[in-house]
């Protein structure tokens, strides 16, 4: 073999063994570069609910207003629900002799007109052409929220309290736009309107107070007809101090009282600003509960709304494996309907927290924890677990003081858990102070 094919023979074994180091050296970066590799996620805020979920009954103090003679039209001068004494015109009462069918058109009519009087009498003088577009946007606005109150199912007051605010906002619009002319001349046409509707129904009017009506009571909250369900009398506050289980299915069961026959329903007088729900559970509900207690009773059918209660009295039947819960409360939350039978959702329990993903818990001497990403450097955090979930724990969020406080040796200020870190929920060979490329 001579010089030349010597040369070519190690050269071409050279250039393979350069090939052969090149792979090698790629695969170990792709290896160490994949062992970097890390799955993350973002912490947030948490809350874990314990909730009763049921139909309860709402409990007031209340009577039910009526008057001699079915005969009558009623108008209000007041908004339903507003806080009357013995004195206060409740109703004006207009005598009329059409037929019930003819007097139930005219009494839609008269409620109409008169709601269309209050709006006009809050139409601002002051409006200018210039204020169109936001009360046309104002008036898309209320749309919204009306259409979303009404699929929500929100209670009637809520939806009538929007409704109004819309009609204001239309007839705003329509007296810039001269398609219901000045506000003056809307309220004038209005009145007439309404005017003419009672002189052919043939009307003589009179008032109605507390005291004329030789009521007892020196004062409280009043509702129109439109709120009389027939139960007033059924389910009252004084009636649950003592009732029983089986006592409270057989008013259950019970039919609402019906009005007519000679008589005019002018509305219902609620004596007391304390009202209670009574909630059917089942037997082993009474466990978790405790009478005197405060808890949160959210109201599906009033937009959600959140009522703080006291516990007042648990009503048990271990025979029937149920349980009653009697809970009462001051607070009268602004457009609530107290529609009688009401979806609610009772809060047992409530624990909040930064809401991590289950797999990125991991443990360091006997600590638990995880492991956070900060500008490539992996950092160990101690975590406390106060709640466990489908693929996620809540672990205890320190207050700012517990942050900055120096005699806290559980955790150090640089080594909490806080809101929106970013934590490794997947990766290999993690420890404190590692560095990820």
């Amino acid at each position: 073999m001579n010089k030349a094919t010597l040369k070519r023979l190690f050269g071409s074994l050279a250039f393979r063994l350069l090939i052969v180091v090149l792979i090698l050296y790629t695969v170990y970066h792709c290896v160490a570069a994949f062992s970097d590799r890390v799955v993350t996620d973002v912490v947030t805020n948490g809350v874990d609910r314990t909730t009763v979920c049921g139909e309860a009954v709402i409990l007031r103090d209340e009577t039910v207003l009526v008057v001699s003679g079915g005969n009558y039209l009623c108008s209000y001068p007041l908004e339903s629900g507003a806080k009357v004494n013995a004195a206060t015109t409740l109703a004006e009462l207009y005598a009329t002799y059409a037929d019930a069918d003819e007097r139930a058109r005219t009494q839609a009519a008269l409620l109409a007109l008169d709601r269309q009087i209050a709006l006009a009498q809050r139409l601002p003088t002051a409006d200018t052409l210039a204020s169109l577009p936001s009360l046309q946007l104002s008036a898309r606005e209320q749309l919204l929220l009306n259409n979303h109150l009404v699929s929500a199912g929100s209670g009637m007051q809520a939806v009538r309290d929007g409704a109004f605010e819309l009609l204001l906002s239309l007839n705003r619009i329509g007296a810039l736009t001269e398609q219901n002319g000045s506000s003056a001349a809307l309220l004038a046409s209005l009145r007439a309107e309404r005017q003419k509707l009672l002189l052919s129904a043939g009307y003589t009017a009179q008032t109605v107070t507390l005291k004329n009506l030789g009521s007892e009571s020196t004062g409280g909250y009043f509702f129109y007809a439109g709120a009389v369900d027939g139960y007033e009398q059924v389910f009252s506050r004084a009636a649950m101090a003592d009732m029983t289980a089986e006592q409270f299915d057989a008013l259950l069961a019970s039919s609402p009282r019906t009005y007519g026959n000679g008589e005019t329903v002018i509305g219902k007088l609620v004596h007391s600003y304390v009202w209670s729900i009574a909630l059917p559970v089942s037997y082993d509900v009474i466990d978790r509960v405790e009478e005197g207690e405060t808890y949160d009773v959210v109201f599906r059918q009033e937009h959600g709304t959140t009522v703080s209660m006291v516990l007042d009295r648990v009503i048990s039947s271990l025979a029937k494996d149920k349980a009653v819960l009697v809970l009462s409360t001051n607070a009268m939350p602004q457009g609530f309907a107290y529609t009688r039978f009401s979806d609610v959702e009772l809060i047992l329990d409530e624990v909040s927290g930064y809401r991590v993903p289950e797999t990125a818990l991991a443990t360091q001497d006997g600590r638990d924890g995880v492991y956070v990403l900060d500008g490539g450097r992996v950092t160990w955090r101690d975590v406390r677990i106060v709640s466990r979930g489908e693929g996620y724990v809540l672990v205890y969020a320190p207050t700012k003081a517990e942050r900055e406080s120096e005699e806290d040796d559980t955790y150090h200020y640089d080594r909490y858990l806080g809101i929106r870190d970013v934590v490794i929920t997947d990766g290999d060979d993690l420890y404190d102070g590692k560095y990820i490329e």
